[in-house]
């Protein structure tokens, strides 16, 4: 096997060794062994994870052209995002609210305008020891 090839697609394409070694139909443990036998340093997981996030289709296509209550939806789900959510360094979306008119909107744009995917979408519910969780979903 060539270490050149094998290089290339490690440093240069960003693949992972299990990606490397189903491209040239070889095992994981025979694609590791040669870059140990010719001192490839290896990258941390971390790393080829994020390589491999940035190859993956997002879950979510912008509709363009909006009409004119698109934009409209479009702007006030930004403005709910702005002032309601949560700006992880995941590249999560996150809303907290408990008016059920926002969460409705905001999902809403998210499923008018982002095309969001539905099995995407996560709720989780927060309540206090004094409240009921059933009475709180059934409103």
């Amino acid at each position: 096997m060539d270490i050149d090839t094998i290089s290339n697609l490690y440093y240069n394409q960003k693949l992972g060794i299990v990606e490397i070694a189903h491209r040239l139909n070889l095992k994981y443990w025979q694609v590791q062994r040669l870059m140990k036998k010719n001192n490839l340093p290896r990258r941390k997981a971390s790393e080829t994870n994020a390589f491999r996030f940035l190859r993956t289709e997002t879950s979510f296509r912008k509709k363009h052209p909006l009409t004119t209550t698109e934009t409209q939806l479009f702007i006030s789900g930004l403005m709910l995002y702005w002032a309601e959510g949560c700006k992880p360094k995941n590249k999560v979306v996150d809303l907290s609210n408990s008016n059920p008119k926002i969460v409705y909107l905001f999902l809403k744009m998210l499923r008018d305008i982002y095309n969001i995917k539905e099995d995407r979408l996560r709720a989780l519910l927060y309540c206090y020891s004094n409240q009921n969780p059933e009475e709180l979903t059934d409103k």
